[in-house]
């Protein structure tokens, strides 16, 4: 009877263990979701606002992260899937559309490291940005709408698969943890298939 205590109790504790990781993704891609979502937000309230026709201005500036080029992209899409209209410029000039100005005021990543009995250590990833925007009437100079939005996303990933990625390596091959679970798994219900048939067996 104990022995059968004993060995539900580790299946139990198996079953609880964590999931399989997300995919495994770079800081980069995990804020360009950031940026593609703060960008549908502010269509969303542009639109809300009765605001259809809206003018940007692309930034020349060349980023490593190409901030500037995911807003834009998910602003027109957005725009465009919500039968508004977006025209762009490259440089700033007087206008008769409005014109909407934008700004990162801040990018951050939190990490919490998670241990665990099996397998690798787990990274919880946490991004989290800032973006500001105004919508200019550039005749009346009238600021129309100022607002902040605040986007986030959570992340887990293998602490090792982080550090390969951070390091520009792709992952390769099969962590022998992805083995011991399921060997366990079956090992459990063995052992206990095992015992009720030498029990009635012996009955």
């Amino acid at each position: 009877m104990k022995f059968y205590a004993f060995m539900m109790l580790l299946l139990l504790s198996i079953s609880t263990l964590p999931a399989e990781v997300n995919k495994d993704m770079t800081d980069e891609e995990l804020f360009h979701i950031c940026y593609k979502n703060a960008g549908k937000r502010i269509v969303d309230e542009l639109i809300d606002a009765g605001y259809t026709e809206i003018c940007v201005i692309e930034n020349p500036e060349d980023k490593d992260d190409n901030s500037d080029i995911v807003i834009i992209e998910s602003i027109t899409n957005e725009m465009k899937n919500q039968n508004g209209s977006v025209y762009l410029k490259e440089s700033y000039s007087e206008t008769d559309e409005l014109l909407l100005f934008y700004r990162i005021i801040s990018k951050n990543i939190y990490f919490e490291e998670k241990e665990h009995f099996f397998g690798e250590p787990i990274l919880l990833r946490d991004v989290r940005i800032t973006l500001s925007y105004r919508l200019v009437d550039q005749k009346t100079g009238e600021i129309l709408i100022a607002s902040e939005i605040d986007e986030s996303i959570e992340n887990e990933i293998s602490k090792k698969v982080y550090t390969n990625l951070k390091k520009g390596i792709k992952r390769k091959g099969i962590s022998i943890s992805h083995f011991i679970e399921p060997t366990l798994i079956i090992a459990i219900v063995g052992g206990l298939m095992y015992i009720f048939y030498s029990q009635k067996s012996s009955q």
